[in-house]
């Protein structure tokens, strides 16, 4: 819910838990970037978790467009390539939301042994049902 006020800011709410918060300069904003942010403002627990996923995808990113970029010299990149590695980054950080919610692209839960909490047999049942095939000669 966005509310304007004299002096240039606006109020939104808190995507999370829809505590009012005054965003300064929001007078131009949209109700849905007011609540964007009003969410990067807020300190509940659930805002603060989310404040943090994005800022680690921001950093990402520009470290990529740092070390990657224009002004990178002999390590310069083409931008496809750069492209690729900005798309693994959401992709990585998407993937660790997910998995954080239980749920996949599609938003079904997923099965307890895939989200972890259900018995799993982790690197170490994989590696050696890979030693026994290696043993045998087959692969998988």
């Amino acid at each position: 819910m966005a509310k304007q006020s004299k002096a240039g800011a606006s109020y939104g709410a808190c995507r999370f838990c829809g505590q009012s918060v005054i965003v300064e300069d929001g007078a131009e904003m949209t109700a849905p970037q007011l609540e964007e942010a009003a969410t990067m403002l807020c300190g509940c627990d659930e805002a603060i978790k989310y404040q943090q996923e994005k800022n680690r995808r921001t950093v990402a990113k520009q470290r990529i467009n740092e070390l990657f970029g224009e002004d990178a010299g002999e390590y310069k990149q083409p931008e496809t390539v750069r492209e690729i590695m900005l798309n693994a980054v959401d992709a990585i950080c998407d993937k660790k939301n997910e998995s954080r919610n239980g749920n996949d692209q599609n938003g079904a839960s997923l099965p307890d042994h895939a989200n972890g909490k259900g018995q799993n047999k982790g690197r170490a049942g994989n590696q050696r049902q890979q030693r026994i095939c290696a043993v045998g000669g087959i692969w998988q």
